[in-house]
């Protein structure tokens, strides 16, 4: 297809139900990453609220002008877009279930490339790993790339469902914070990232986010300090007292934030 930036649209979540989960920020996140490692130059956009910098979503699918607007902006110079849609039950989790890819070009008419669906199972963690893959997959095989991997099992190095989509929600996380959107739910995603370890020692991923997550959740002051000393003692023993080489700096981190407190009288 040639050589231009893959865009990654925010969420199209068509049955709101209460706040977006941010797990569809990770996906789009894990999304552009693996894209970027494969060549292809790749970037997610979010929008957020002007009154409390909120991310948003669409409640229902852009239109052709609002995506051209989005991919050829200055700031973003795209060529193709991605539109990912979620489904909400009531009391269930958000499920991906839509991928669309467009190419964008200025003087062009929009060129659809691609439109694929997934179906549901009775297990949505199951769903949102399969389809977080499947539909990667499928778009860069449009795009004329071969994925690295061969199924979501072997993308995320975990054999179940649940840690992949903890990974997920951190990376959004991660991703929202970084944007400046806020830290929110940090030590939650501490504890979720722990549960992922447990369940999976040897998970890459889990074990790369570990370190960027606790180095972000150690400057959020609304994270104690015995949370923080938990999460590190609860991660080193789901690891078995092996600590990663990339883990080395959050003792001093911690130590950090001691002396910053201490210096301070809090």
């Amino acid at each position: 297809m040639g050589p231009g930036r893959l865009v990654v649209l925010p969420p199209v979540v068509t049955s709101r139900g209460g706040e977006v989960d941010v797990v569809t920020y990770g996906v789009a996140a894990w999304w552009s990453a693996t894209f970027s490692r494969l060549g292809r130059e790749a970037l997610t956009i979010v929008h957020s609220a002007a009154d409390d910098g909120s991310p948003l979503f669409y409640s229902a699918a852009p239109g052709d002008a609002e995506i051209r607007d989005t991919v050829l902006h200055p700031d973003v110079d795209g060529r193709f877009a991605i539109v990912a849609e979620y489904s909400k039950r009531p009391a269930e989790a958000v499920v991906v279930v839509r991928a669309r890819l467009f190419e964008v070009r200025r003087g062009l008419p929009t060129r659809p490339l691609g439109d694929w669906t997934t179906q549901r199972q009775r297990d949505p963690d199951l769903d949102i790993a399969v389809a977080t893959f499947d539909l990667f997959a499928r778009v860069a095989a449009r795009l004329g790339m071969q994925p690295e991997h061969r199924d979501w099992r072997d993308a995320f190095e975990c054999p179940v469902p649940g840690p992949v989509v903890h990974i997920l929600r951190v990376a959004g996380l991660c991703d929202l914070a970084a944007r400046g959107l806020g830290l929110r739910s940090g030590g939650a995603g501490l504890r979720a990232l722990v549960s992922a370890l447990r369940t999976a020692p040897s998970m890459r991923p889990a074990i790369e986010l570990f370190v960027r997550l606790f180095t972000l959740a150690a400057r959020e002051p609304t994270i104690e300090d015995a949370a923080l000393a938990t999460a590190w003692q609860d991660a080193v023993d789901a690891l078995y007292g092996k600590v990663p080489t990339a883990w080395r700096p959050i003792p001093e981190l911690m130590r950090g934030r001691g002396s910053a407190r201490s210096a301070t009288g809090s």
